[in-house]
């Protein structure tokens, strides 16, 4: 992850933001929690979120099934900026298997495109042997 450094003129490096953690990665406890206090306050002391903020290792999927948890009315407009790690995408995919959900079912699920889908299915999938038999 590309981490910018603000450099002053007397040539010490700033401090990173404080919703930044240690390593450039971002607190999500901190942004969460303050977002919640904000916009959903009935929503803070409730399982989900009592769970959600205190996972230490929070994997993308994790991250997009606690924005639906919090508001589903931003959803079709936040789509196109999600970003899946390979854990997650990985976790989806197995997901589909063990559960026997078709393309559609899976997508509709985690609110991603079918497209998106088959180019990860057909990305993360083992290449099949050459049909040909040839060498």
């Amino acid at each position: 992850m590309n981490q910018s450094i603000i450099i002053p003129l007397n040539g010490s490096a700033a401090a990173p933001p404080p919703s930044e953690g240690a390593g450039g990665r971002l607190n999500y406890n901190l942004i969460y929690t303050e977002m919640l206090q904000a916009q959903f306050p009935q929503k803070l002391n409730s399982t989900a979120a009592k769970r959600f903020l205190e996972n230490s290792n929070k994997k993308a999927i994790d991250i997009i099934n606690f924005n639906q948890f919090i508001s589903t009315e931003n959803l079709e407009q936040n789509k196109r900026h999600i970003c899946f790690d390979e854990a997650s995408i990985k976790e989806m995919l197995q997901y589909q298997d063990e559960n026997g959900l078709t393309n559609y079912e899976t997508a509709k699920l985690y609110n991603i495109s079918r497209m998106s889908l088959r180019k990860w299915k057909k990305h993360f999938s083992p290449t099949p042997p050459d049909a040909s038999g040839l060498p």
